[in-house]
């Protein structure tokens, strides 16, 4: 079976989470996150949802380590981040973006 890869550990840790607050959040055990974690037992994408919703990131944000502190986010990544965080924001910019494919 192949290995899904993941960054959950990191993402754990960068947000400052212990395995147990983690498990507690998703009604589960410290043993079934460290095997998630270790790779050790696999995930669908109803786990890596609720994981994600969890840890209060986006599912995609688990399939790539977590952000750099030491490095300061450029303006694209906050616009970015803050799009893809807001429903309303997101489908105004799909609109704007159309408008402009469309008068190009």
């Amino acid at each position: 079976m192949k290995k899904q890869h993941h960054y959950l550990k990191e993402w754990r840790k960068h947000l400052g989470l212990t395995q147990e607050l983690l498990a507690s959040r998703l009604d589960t055990t410290k043993g079934m996150i460290s095997r998630v974690e270790n790779f050790e037992r696999g995930y669908t994408q109803e786990t890596l949802e609720a994981l994600a919703l969890a840890l209060g990131v986006a599912p995609a944000d688990l399939l790539q380590p977590p952000p750099d502190p030491a490095r300061p986010e450029s303006e694209f990544e906050i616009v970015s981040r803050k799009v893809a965080e807001n429903k309303e924001v997101k489908a105004m910019a799909t609109r704007m973006l159309k408008a402009l494919l469309s008068a190009a």
